[in-house]
């Protein structure tokens, strides 16, 4: 038993001076370290995106240089002041001595320009004028070129200018065939007179089932622009054909009484009428040069007819005054 007792004494000697006790452990002595999710860093403050606007230098709108249109086969003066925006006095302005209706391919025209930072400040308020167009006759030439005309007559309101109108061909199913700007033969229609507007079909020109004329210009005449003088005609029939199929005129035109000054060209159109006022045949007659007042030019022409007998003509002028 001493031995034992001994062994025991001994036990407690040794945890004493350890600093431990047999009962329970230190808490410190338990404490395991904590285990705590993984933080990822915290995400670095992304810029905000600031849009930076495009600064783009403003489009220059159009000076007061003028630019130039080269004149295409086909093209008449109304048909480019009417594609270029501008109105046909301030092209003719631009264009002093160019004959409106004559032309020449490849001839530059100056295309005047305002000067404005708005280009719709330049567009032309112009108000289209009815105009009442017959249906359209068509006459087959014996080289089977096709002669399509319609009747444009006018109104009382006043004096029409610009007269254009598309003619065009339709088959059975209402297929566009083929089509053609018909102008006037004159720059102006004055109330109650007639105006041929044709256009010609070269051959072989299509076989066709309706064909249909559409108003594609008409102007209010600009009485400011005193851009035309009256003229004094003075035409007869000397000779008609059997079936009044052609007639021969003669006869001579002047400036009117009271007119001063000159005409660049003066312009006589005879137009050949059917029974039922139809428009069968025309022709045009131009002075070759400048007319002066009193001077009185003589004229000889022939009318042929594209298909009915002519029962009854008419005869109408205009002068162009110097620009």
């Amino acid at each position: 038993m001493s031995g034992y007792l001994l062994l025991l004494l001994a036990l407690v000697f040794f945890a004493s001076s350890a600093g431990c006790t047999l009962t329970g452990a230190s808490s410190d002595a338990l404490a395991t370290t904590t285990l705590r999710p993984f933080a990822p860093a915290t995400d670095s403050p992304q810029p905000s995106v600031i849009p930076i606007s495009t600064i783009s230098s403003p489009t220059p709108g159009p000076t007061a240089t003028p630019f130039t249109h080269v004149v295409q086969d086909g093209e008449n003066l109304i048909y480019i002041a009417y594609i270029h925006g501008v109105t046909l006095e301030a092209l003719l302005a631009a264009n002093p001595g160019i004959d409106p209706r004559f032309l020449s391919i490849g001839h530059e025209l100056i295309i005047p320009l305002s000067g404005t930072d708005d280009p719709q400040d330049e567009l032309p308020l112009v108000t289209p004028v009815p105009v009442q167009l017959a249906p359209v006759l068509c006459y087959r030439t014996p080289s089977n070129g096709l002669w399509c005309l319609t009747t444009a007559r006018g109104g009382t309101a006043g004096t029409i200018e610009g007269l254009a109108a598309m003619i065009t061909l339709y088959d059975a199913l209402g297929g566009e065939l083929a089509s053609d700007i018909a102008y006037g033969p004159l720059n102006l229609l004055k109330p109650e007179e007639v105006m041929p507007l044709a256009a010609f079909f070269a051959p072989p020109a299509p076989e066709y089932s309706q064909v249909m004329a559409t108003l594609f210009t008409a102007f209010e005449y600009a009485n400011e622009a005193e851009r035309y003088l009256d003229t004094d005609v003075r035409l007869e029939v000397i000779e008609a054909l059997p079936g009044a199929t052609r007639w021969r005129l003669a006869g001579s035109i002047s400036l009117a009484a009271g007119e001063i000054g000159t005409a660049e060209r003066i312009t006589v159109l005879v137009v050949g009428l059917s029974v039922n006022g139809d428009i069968v045949g025309f022709n045009v007659w131009e002075s070759e040069g400048a007319v002066t007042a009193g001077e009185r030019i003589v004229i000889e022409l022939d009318l042929f007819s594209l298909g009915p007998p002519i029962a009854s003509i008419e005869i109408l002028a205009e002068a162009q005054a110097p620009q």
